[in-house]
């Protein structure tokens, strides 16, 4: 269990940097706005979860607990490479090149439309890893309320970290 705990940390890393890169702007990420992602996050995890303990009941647990290994491997190989590759930073990589761009009103928050655009991006890892999750027999209840703990944590720390360091390099 604390494997997969780790592994879902690292799944949502790129909730980390978003937040970092919206708080270094001074884009504010309200409590809303990060109950939103993390809702968004849980629900795409805990579904894809809930799809992957229903192929349990079709298809041989062996097989399934390997695929579901399998797909894990293969989505953390898949996020190394995005993040050490030559462009880096995967599909999400243009809002940590340029937060603002996410701030359509630019009024330094994110509105609750934005914050939807948001989480869509971050969920798509969590698509995956739900799955795998699901496959590997865990209980996606549980799960889904870890991922949106943990994403909601990574995203609105990180973003009031962004703001601090950026309020004291001004100050510097």
């Amino acid at each position: 269990m604390p494997e997969l705990f780790c592994f879902l940390l690292a799944l949502n890393f790129d909730c980390f940097l978003s937040g970092l890169a919206l708080g270094v702007t001074g884009i504010r990420v309200s409590t809303r706005a990060g109950l939103l992602v993390a809702g968004c996050s849980a629900f795409c995890f805990g579904a894809t979860m809930a799809l992957g303990e229903r192929l349990l009941t079709w298809l041989p647990v062996k097989f399934l607990h390997s695929l579901g290994l399998v797909l894990l491997l293969l989505l953390t190989l898949g996020l190394i490479m995005s993040f050490c590759g030559r462009r880096g930073g995967g599909g999400i990589s243009n809002l940590w090149r340029r937060p603002e761009k996410l701030d359509s009103n630019a009024d330094k928050t994110l509105s609750a439309l934005e914050a939807l655009l948001l989480s869509l991006a971050l969920a798509l890892d969590n698509l995956s890893g739900g799955l795998a999750f699901g496959l590997l027999g865990e209980k996606p209840a549980l799960w889904a309320g870890l991922a949106a703990a943990v994403t909601f944590a990574l995203l609105f720390g990180a973003n009031a970290l962004g703001r601090l360091l950026a309020r004291e390099l001004k100050r510097g």
